[in-house]
């Protein structure tokens, strides 16, 4: 099941659903990305030593990256955390 079935026409984060169907089709990743590429920092997270005590929160392509003004931004998250809830059923949001 694409996303875009899955989804409907639910506006997720602002992108309309037949963009969220386009990424989705490219693999999930706006940017191109494959998979392979991707799981590779998360492998290099999960067993280099180099990372135990590193206070970094963010990584790209196996470095630390600071993260973007908006995905700093509180109200931002406090949006993303509703609709997490929400499409899990899950919290306050699953009653409304």
């Amino acid at each position: 099941m694409d996303l875009f079935q899955l989804f409907g026409d639910v506006d997720l984060l602002g992108a309309p659903a037949q963009a969220l169907a386009a990424l989705d089709a490219q693999g999930g990743n706006a940017r191109g990305a494959s998979p392979e590429a991707v799981a590779k920092t998360v492998v290099f997270l999960a067993t280099a030593s180099s990372v135990g005590d590193s206070a970094e929160v963010y990584w790209k392509a196996c470095r630390p990256k600071t993260p973007s003004a908006y995905a700093q931004r509180g109200d931002e998250a406090a949006r993303l955390w509703e609709l997490s809830a929400r499409l899990c059923g899950v919290g306050r949001a699953a009653a409304a």
